[in-house]
């Protein structure tokens, strides 16, 4: 656990993957998704309205689980679209060669269509300032020991990853 920008966040990699032990699994994923978020929820007692979940790559489908299994949680996603009561990021990696852009526009317009059903382009344009993040680097840019420029080292993406993580609760 350590503190990110003034809030506490908790990384772990799940079984199988790095250091971790086991084999990677979809579903055993998901069970150490939910388990880590319930875990880090007990040591900071806090509600399901304040933890924010985030995944990447096969990562992506443990915090959709994880943010469905917690009402009101928010998520930062880069890859699948949940059924989450929570706000809804999409970051996508513009020089990601797994991915295409496609699958972000996809997202994208899934999420708006949730969020505001009759959406004019200028209610389209406006969320998409605020709800999807096109950031430099690829698919295998990792935070930490990577040669490539990561986005999670750029700082408009970090500027705006912060502006949503301190957007007050409660607004879409």
């Amino acid at each position: 656990m350590q503190l990110l920008r003034g809030r506490f966040a908790l990384l772990f990699n799940y079984r199988g993957v790095m250091q971790s032990s086991g084999v990677p699994d979809g579903r055993a994923t998901c069970i150490d998704g939910l388990y880590a978020a319930n875990w880090f929820k007990e040591r900071l007692r806090c509600e399901n309205h304040e933890v924010c979940v985030m995944g990447t790559s096969m990562g992506s489908g443990a915090a959709v689980y994880t943010a469905a299994k917690l009402p009101g949680a928010d998520l930062i996603n880069e890859d699948l679209l949940p059924n989450v009561q929570g706000r809804v990021l999409i970051i996508e990696a513009v020089n990601d060669q797994l991915i295409p852009s496609s699958h972000a526009e996809r997202l994208f317009h899934i999420l708006v269509r949730s969020k505001i059903p009759h959406a004019e382009n200028e209610e389209i344009a406006a969320f998409a300032s605020q709800y999807w993040i096109r950031a430099p680097g690829s698919h295998s840019s990792i935070p930490v020991g990577d040669t490539e420029y990561s986005w999670y080292r750029d700082p408009n993406t970090q500027a705006r990853l912060s502006q949503f993580l301190t957007k007050p609760i409660g607004i879409a």
